[in-house]
């Protein structure tokens, strides 16, 4: 057997270009080998151990075509042992020819290791733009490292996730940095993350509702549709018990578990109207394909529609964040009938 090593690099995102000292430290707990991340690979059949670091764009040694703002990267490195039985299997498997690709039979196997690495990180991504939204840019190029050799990992994975979180609405004063590891510990616990099991309960319900916000989607409508559907699924799976009253249970229980003012359960009113509206086919829709020559009246509309995204968006990070800090597997209310 030999060794190999593997880096992936992250984008660190731009909107947190001067990283606030609390999202500052959020990262580095999990740099320097505070936090290893495992998973088992069928490629590899052993568990790999993944440590991370952060790099300055300016250290690498090649030309990177991503954002030109973008400074910082995470690196999630490992070493790999090379059992050339494995790769050998693995080329009659998938019946992989030299001849057909421009890497030897080595670097293709430890490309496709890489590969899975990187979809076992999109959990880990989806953590830590909970933990810190918008802390990493996965829509921009991922870069692999493979020993000396790079290559590009181009996928867009989330990226309306970075449009949502800049969109200043007045609840996102609220939104917390959270601890990545713990965030990651809790995250780990709930049916359907990570173990292939259906969701459970009210949280892991919202959690997998969490991740579908993360699919790659066509087109700005559909991103922004999509959305919103599943951040009102995700409120409805933590707050509404039945179907009557969703409202008036969800007014009610934001305003325990968010404390929320007065100004935001109206807020929560219009956007209850929106929603209504939207699933009975009340709201005006247009052609996404003619985005780019909208009148403006349309226009006017989508941003009042998009606003209520944001809101409904908004309202279930908060909600996820408020689970994740107090370790919570089911969220559960108890109400007490006072007599006069």
């Amino acid at each position: 057997m030999t060794e190999a090593v593997i880096k992936i690099l992250i984008p660190i995102s731009t909107f947190w270009n001067s990283l606030p000292q609390d999202t500052e430290h959020a990262l580095n707990s999990i740099t320097n080998e505070r936090f290893t991340l495992k998973f088992h690979s069928t490629l590899t059949e052993s568990v790999i151990n993944i440590n991370f670091e952060k790099i300055k764009r300016t250290s690498l040694k090649i030309k990177t075509d991503d954002h030109p703002a973008l400074e910082n990267y995470l690196s999630a490195y490992c070493k790999i042992y090379l059992d050339y039985s494995l790769i050998k299997e693995y080329h009659e498997k998938y019946h992989i020819e030299e001849c057909a690709i421009s890497y030897d039979q080595e670097d293709s196997y430890l490309l496709e290791v890489a590969n899975e690495i990187i979809e076992n990180l999109y959990n880990f991504i989806i953590c830590c733009n909970l933990a810190a939204p918008s802390v990493l840019n996965p829509y921009l190029p991922f870069i692999i490292f493979i020993n000396d050799i790079n290559f590009y990992h181009h996928l867009s994975f989330g990226h309306e996730f970075h449009e949502f979180i800049d969109q200043k609405t007045d609840l996102d004063k609220k939104l917390e940095i959270l601890d990545i590891p713990s965030t990651w510990k809790w995250l780990s616990k709930q049916d359907g993350f990570i173990d292939g099991k259906s969701s459970s309960t009210n949280v892991s319900r919202a959690i997998c509702s969490f991740c579908n916000l993360f699919n790659v989607q066509p087109s700005y409508l559909m991103s922004h549709a999509n959305y919103f559907v599943w951040s009102m699924l995700g409120l409805e799976s933590l707050y509404a018990s039945g179907t009557q009253g969703v409202l008036q249970q969800i007014k009610e229980k934001t305003k325990i578990t968010l404390d929320l003012e007065e100004k935001h359960q109206k807020l929560i009113g219009k956007l209850y109207n929106y929603r209504s509206r939207f699933f009975h086919g009340q709201i005006d829709l247009y052609n996404p394909h003619l985005f780019d020559s909208l009148s403006d009246e349309t226009l006017k509309l989508d941003r009042e529609s998009a606003n209520y995204h944001y809101v409904a968006f908004t309202l279930f990070l908060l909600s996820m964040q408020y689970c994740a800090k107090n370790d919570l597997s089911e969220l559960k209310f108890e109400f007490i009938q006072v007599e006069n």
